[in-house]
Order: structure tokens, then sequence, then C-alpha cells
């Protein structure tokens, strides 16, 4: 009977030994399942999240409205603003990947009227990013916007919204590098 505990209490050990190494091997080698997602209605956002894609690695995928935005200024403003006063969820035409396969989900998006553009809260309002990190990269000419991240914790409330990054110039590769490390 003896012989069976030890024998049981060293199985016991050997089991929790290669549990705990496990662990540590994923801990300390396993890599974040990254996606660079953003929506851009120039170029601007969009070479920015090439740029992010470029250095970290991960999947990248682009967020298009089902109703595209006039490249004519007064017909895309009419149309942003109209969106805004109305809380229009506009329809995605992309297909959004399953958000749990990912750890960590860089977000760009433009600043339109000191907020994020609505299409960015139909993102929200469809998909879940419970238990990811969300981290914000956004463009402003106006330097408004900062407070779209705690719009995004109220909008993701399971989600883990870290620093984000505001890109006010032209001139940002430097301020890009400093956030991605």
């Amino acid at each position: 009977m003896e012989k069976k505990i030890k024998l049981a209490t060293l199985f016991l050990f050997i089991v929790i030994c290669i549990c705990v190494g496990f662990s540590m091997y994923f801990k300390i080698f396993k890599k974040d399942r990254i996606l660079v997602l953003y929506f851009s209605n120039d170029d601007k956002i969009q070479e920015i999240a090439k740029k992010i894609h470029k250095n970290i690695g991960g999947d990248i995928v682009e967020i298009k409205p089902l109703l595209d935005y006039s490249s004519d200024s007064k017909s895309w403003y009419d149309q942003a603003y109209d969106e805004l006063t109305s809380s229009a969820y506009p329809e995605i035409k992309t297909k959004i990947p399953d958000l749990k396969k990912y750890d960590v989900v860089y977000l760009g998006y433009p600043i339109w009227f000191n907020d994020m553009p609505r299409i960015m809260y139909t993102l929200f309002k469809e998909n879940d990013f419970s238990n990811t990190r969300i981290k914000p990269f956004y463009f402003s000419s106006s330097k408004q916007g900062l407070w779209t991240e705690g719009q995004i914790m109220i909008e993701e409330e399971k989600a883990k919204v870290q620093d984000g990054l505001m890109i006010t110039s032209v001139n940002y590769d430097k301020e890009l590098n400093k956030w991605l490390k």
C-alpha cells in the first residue's frame, strides 16, 4: 500500500512538472495572434495600418462600408455628418474575421467630428472583442479625438483597451515605432 502511495505521488509530481513546463513554454515562446483592422476613407490610415502590419505581422483587414463615401468633399462631409447626428450604424461590407482567434487587435480609424466614424460603432455592435487587447490608432488633423479610447472601453467592456496612438502629422514614423515597442 505504501509503495502505491509513493508511486501515485511520483506520478502526480511528474504530471504537475509537465503541466508547469508546458505553461512556461507557451508563456515564453508563444507569439500573440495579431490582427490589424482599420477603416480608412483616405490613404492616411491605410498607410499607417500597412506600416504596423509590416512591423508586427499578423493579419490585416480593411473595414469597407456597404455604401462608399463619396470622394467629393461636400458629399462625404454631409454623409458622415448625417450618420453622426442620427446615430446611424452604417452597414459593413467586409467580412470581419472571428475575433476570438486574436489576442491583439490594432484598430485604426480617422477622427470625424471629434469622434470615431459611425461605422466603428457598427463594428463594436456586431462583433465581440471580449478578452482581446485593443490598441487603437487614429489620425486627427485637429488634434482631437483622444476620448475615443474611452468610448471603445464603453462599447467593449470585456476588452482590454490599451493606450492608443494619435497621429496628427505626416511625419509620424518616430512616434509609430516608439508606440509599437
